[in-house]
């Protein structure tokens, strides 16, 4: 029983709309699937002691105190899961922030430590340019006090970005470095 009208299309962004909004609200499952693939991701570096994670990182060769998955594994040696879970790997490295430990062991412009982000060094930073290639640590911005050295922040790096280093807390008591996600309010 066809009337000539055909078969009325939606775009896929009209689809994955929510409702309130004039969608369908048909959830995006690849978005959907790579968040379930970073909870499990978080479990793991969450829980090194678990048998799963202990057989995960000695299977493919990852550290979790980092979160250097990505590096360990290749394709062509993991199963379709430890893809899909190096998968979840990659949106947490995008979507993490540092807080240095007591003692730290960041990298200043290797890891994601200020609001998410890796610092940019002032032009008029007093550090050597093979200071940068090797990658100086948070440490050397740290006092015997173990607070923040505003004088050696004021130094290297612009000053709203030494507000927001003072913005971070440093840990009291002995600690390891953590990591948390960046976007929850």
């Amino acid at each position: 029983l066809r009337t000539g009208e055909g078969i009325h299309w939606c775009s896929r962004r009209l689809l994955s709309l929510p409702k309130c909004r004039g969608g369908l609200g048909i959830r995006d499952v690849e978005c959907a699937n790579q968040a379930l693939l970073a909870k499990q991701a978080w479990r793991i570096s969450h829980s090194p002691d678990s048998l799963f994670s202990k057989l995960f990182s000695s299977k493919y060769g990852f550290n979790l105190d980092n979160l250097d998955v990505i590096s360990g594994m290749t394709l062509s040696n993991c199963s379709w899961g430890a893809r899909g879970i190096k998968w979840g790997f990659q949106l947490l490295k995008d979507h993490i922030s540092w807080l240095p430990g007591r003692p730290t062991s960041l990298r200043t412009w290797d890891n994601r430590w200020v609001d998410g982000r890796i610092p940019p060094r002032s032009p008029l930073s007093t550090l050597s340019i093979s200071i940068y290639q090797q990658g100086s640590e948070v440490r050397d911005f740290i006092n015997a006090q173990y607070s923040w050295d505003r004088t050696e922040l004021n130094r290297h790096f612009y000053k709203s970005w030494t507000e927001k280093f003072l913005a971070i807390p440093l840990p009291a008591t002995t600690c390891s470095d953590k990591f948390y996600w960046q976007l929850t309010p």
